[in-house]
């Protein structure tokens, strides 16, 4: 079914807020931009792997959590960082302004009215519309960030989870609301050099976390396990999770028509429920049960 399809249903429907959703579907097709989002806790080293796959150091690896800002990093020829206010405004800095931000520079005014931060760096992985967002954590302390990172999961194509450790409860709320959503997952486990060998085994603890992944999504996952830290056994890993970005972003026109797909057919299965429990209501109705 086309999006123009469900959007009419949606009308129809008064369902304002999937309304949006579709339109920014369109548009998403319409421009080839798909958002590869990294999701995760703070601290879990989302920033870092970024960095590493990006094979540059752009990103702060130790920024406080109450600086968190949600990150777009998009292709572009000549490098720079946008950031752009709540209130509209929008100020053109150079690239090495992206730590400074998060490192509560004192060039930088009125943090707290800060809405996002747009990056361009040229970078060959990004050249096909694919656009890295890096998410404050799960965790964070502050529940305006909370939301701004739930949000993301509207916009993605697909999401990275970041798991610096065995999944937590909240790690598994947030997976969960991320299957709803219809969003493909590809789990990344960082910080595998910190196994301890005369503890447990590092196999066996990646294959029982794989199989709790599998358990909660109902399905096998693509699971990477890696380090962020160069000359470490893990850190190779990073390769791998590369060569998998790399075939998303050559195929990125049937990506985005899968990942839309994936949503369309979330959205057309609740309406299939609610217009369902509507029929039943109105042939109750034309049976005489007025009352029920």
């Amino acid at each position: 079914m086309e999006i123009s399809n469900v959007l009419e249903i949606a009308n129809w429907m008064g369902k304002t807020e999937d309304c949006g959703k579709l339109e920014w579907m369109e548009n998403v097709l319409n421009e080839r931009k798909y958002y590869l989002t990294f999701w995760g806790h703070f601290s879990a080293g989302k920033s870092k792997l970024i960095n590493n796959i990006l094979q540059r150091d752009i990103l702060p690896v130790q920024s406080r959590e109450t600086t968190a800002l949600l990150t777009y990093i998009c292709y572009g020829v000549e490098e720079k960082c946008w950031i752009h206010y709540e209130d509209g405004r929008s100020e053109e800095y150079g690239i090495e302004m992206v730590k400074k931000v998060f490192q509560n520079s004192e060039k930088v005014n009125h943090l707290d009215e800060i809405h996002h931060i747009e990056v361009w760096v040229n970078n060959e992985l990004l050249q096909q519309g694919l656009i890295l967002v890096d998410t404050p954590g799960i965790n964070t302390v502050i529940q305006k960030h909370q939301q701004i990172a739930i949000d993301a999961i509207e916009q993605s194509g697909r999401i990275i989870y970041v798991l610096g450790s065995a999944p937590s409860s909240a790690d598994k709320e947030f997976i969960s609301r991320i299957v709803k959503c219809g969003v493909e997952i590809i789990f990344v486990r960082t910080k595998c050099d910190t196994f301890k060998s005369e503890e447990e085994s590092a196999d066996c603890a990646l294959r029982e976390e794989q199989r709790t992944l599998e358990e909660l999504t109902g399905k096998t996952v693509q699971f990477i396990p890696v380090s962020n830290e160069k000359d470490t056994e893990y850190y190779a890993n990073i390769e791998k999770l590369n060569k998998v970005l790399k075939k998303l972003s050559v195929d990125i026109e049937n990506e985005l028509k899968q990942s839309v797909v994936g949503r369309l057919q979330v959205i057309i299965k609740q309406y299939e429920s609610e217009l369902h429990i509507m029929n039943t209501q109105l042939k109750q109705v034309i049976d005489g049960n007025t009352e029920q």
